[in-house]
């Protein structure tokens, strides 16, 4: 696995990822091997559209291994709730995966937002 030097970067290409997350522990953001590219996570934000609190998950997977940033942090419903803000950005090297889920079904949407950065 490598990064791109950030001193001697070309490129910085900011993306949005949308998503509807479900009870499945599914993939929302990866970096392949091999894209000698770094994504610079600036924020990951949870959008709870049901009346239900509900425990949602987020995590790194790095070598099979989930490394959490939300580990079953309650989500009131109808409200939202910053997982993780610019300040405190996470950056995804080549072969990581961020992956999202909710750990049970909702009368509303449970939606995540995940603002990016690819640094080549």
């Amino acid at each position: 696995m490598s990064a791109p030097n950030l001193i001697t970067t070309s490129n910085i290409v900011g993306n949005t990822v949308l998503y509807t997350a479900n009870t499945t522990l599914t993939q929302i953001l990866s970096n392949a091997s091999g894209s000698n590219q770094s994504i610079k996570l600036n924020t990951i934000i949870y959008s709870n559209g049901g009346a239900n609190n509900l425990p949602i998950y987020c995590d790194v997977l790095r070598n099979g291994v989930g490394y959490p940033i939300a580990n079953y942090v309650t989500l009131p419903g109808f409200s939202t709730l910053v997982v993780q803000a610019k300040d405190t950005a996470i950056y995804l090297i080549e072969g990581d995966t961020l992956r999202a889920n909710v750990t049970s079904a909702n009368n509303g949407p449970v939606n995540v937002i995940v603002s990016y950065e690819v640094i080549s």
